[in-house]
């Protein structure tokens, strides 16, 4: 399990606003060289939960990790945010490997005063291919590691364009 910890000088409703909004999620899908195409589809919002799924077309990548452009795949996250928890609960789900591969994760939204929040983010990479699904797995979470080093900028500069 990898786990990354960050702490804002922002209240805990405009991270959770801002990291569960659709301007954040399609400029972070669409900031990513695979993609191709991002949407945002609202499933559900009510006081207790918010349910929502970013589907995208990318291109295929090969199990070295390099893009196969003459090939463009589906997939998509989806996301449950329990506001009561204050936990954000996400899958990736894609055609990859009929299944075999798992990426799924949590984000707690932790309150330290009026106006700084915790934002801690618990990422599980499970890939059940025979002879490379722990290389796979070591890239998948280099990848997040490499997002995680400047996502802290990023949310800050998103949160003055954003809210």
């Amino acid at each position: 399990m990898l786990k990354h910890t960050s702490t804002f000088d922002h209240p805990v409703d405009d991270l959770i606003a801002l990291l569960c909004g659709e301007g954040f999620n399609l400029e972070a899908q669409n900031a990513r060289p695979d993609v191709v195409e991002a949407k945002y589809e609202l499933v559900e919002d009510n006081d207790d939960v918010m349910r929502f799924v970013v589907p995208y077309r990318h291109y295929r990548r090969s199990k070295t990790g390099k893009f196969d452009k003459s090939v463009i795949e589906s997939s998509r996250t989806e996301y449950r945010m329990d506001r009561r928890t204050r936990k954000l609960f996400w899958k990736h789900v894609g055609a990859e490997e009929a299944g075999r591969i798992r990426i799924e994760g949590v984000t707690r939204f932790v309150p330290q005063g009026d106006a700084r929040t915790q934002v801690v983010r618990e990422v599980t990479i499970d890939i059940r291919i025979p002879l490379v699904g722990r290389t796979i797995a070591k890239y998948v979470e280099s990848q997040f590691r490499q997002a995680y080093d400047g996502l802290e900028d990023h949310i800050n500069e998103a949160i003055t364009r954003l809210l």
